[in-house]
């Protein structure tokens, strides 16, 4: 019994596809096809409107600077806290009353 051949497996039995299933399975590859050719041609279209949009905005940003008139140079420029500095001969009382008490340093 130790010499005796394995079982061979009953060969299964593969389902043909009919030509009735193969002509749908063709007309869904070929709606497939046309379903992706047209989110293609539409994805080109608006890759296209997306760079007319950015070359408007682009002048649209350069007119409105144009347009747009520099400020001008303010004729006394002070630093915010000039007031505060010491003088270089004003010692430190001078500067206390200077800031507390609102006295001249003369």
């Amino acid at each position: 019994m130790a010499d005796a051949p394995a079982p061979v497996p009953a060969p299964v039995a593969v389902s043909a596809v009919t030509r009735a299933e193969s002509a749908e399975l063709a007309a869904r590859a070929l709606a497939v096809e046309q379903r992706e050719q047209s989110v293609r041609q539409r994805e080109m279209a608006i890759a296209e409107q997306r760079r007319v949009l950015a070359e408007e905005y682009r002048l649209l940003r350069a007119r409105s600077a144009q347009a747009r008139p520099e400020p001008a140079p303010s004729a006394r420029q002070v630093a915010p806290a000039a007031r505060f500095e010491a003088a270089p001969d004003e010692s430190f009382w001078r500067r206390v009353k200077r800031i507390m008490l609102g006295v001249s340093a003369s």
